[in-house]
């Protein structure tokens, strides 16, 4: 099959691109300039095309022809200086690898996943645990707010785009080895080290999640 695989330079989405070409299939994303992942994923087969999720053009471009869509990309940031950034990758991105399977699908029956988060709920300030699919959706991170409009947009186009086959897949923790082992990690700081425990703590009295000034591309 051809499959388009958003992120495949990032964690999940290397992982399931890896698993996807063992088996058989062909698999092409779409990466910013400069990633620095992205020769890596080129060296293991997957057909990496230089644009951006925000441009419908860019997309449109890459997703010609595909059979399947697994969306995973996604900007992770709890800074307020990272909205921006959050929309155009979270949400406008997110509406054009929509709109290019939603042509696509006119075409020839297109399976398409999207990658959720539990931060829509959001699980740390959970109402009650264990949190399930009927929890109310109240993000308290702008980042929530982008996968909760993500999940909205899909819900209507696999509503009126009766020819596109969505399912959301709602992840609730991904890690690297080598980010399990990092003290400054944004979540295996402050669950194995008390400085970065400490920080957490503080951030969570006054119910934000921001700890770290970095963004990354999951």
């Amino acid at each position: 099959m051809e499959i388009f695989v958003s992120g495949a330079t990032g964690r999940v989405g290397g992982v399931l691109s890896a698993a996807l070409k063992a088996r058989g299939h062909n698999i092409r994303t779409i990466a910013v300039p400069g990633d620095p992942n992205r020769i890596a994923t080129e060296s293991s087969g997957i057909a990496c095309h230089t644009g951006s999720l925000a441009s419908f053009e860019d997309v449109a471009h890459v997703m010609n022809g595909v059979e399947a869509v697994f969306h995973m990309a996604a900007v992770i940031s709890f800074q307020p200086s990272a909205r921006d950034l959050l929309w155009d990758v979270n949400v406008v991105g997110t509406y054009n690898v929509l709109r290019a399977a939603s042509a696509e699908a006119l075409k020839r029956y297109v399976r398409m996943v999207f990658a959720s988060s539990d931060q829509v709920y959001p699980t740390r300030f959970a109402r009650y645990r264990p949190t399930d699919e009927n929890h109310p959706k109240e993000p308290y991170t702008f980042y929530g707010l982008s996968k909760v409009l993500g999940e909205d947009m899909i819900r209507f186009y696999h509503r009126s785009e009766t020819s596109l086959d969505i399912s959301t897949a709602v992840f609730s923790h991904t890690e690297a080895a080598k980010e399990i082992i990092d003290p400054n990690g944004e979540y295996s700081g402050p669950a194995f080290y008390v400085n970065s425990r400490v920080r957490s703590l503080k951030a969570s009295s006054t119910h934000h999640a921001g700890t770290t000034s970095n963004s990354e591309l999951a």
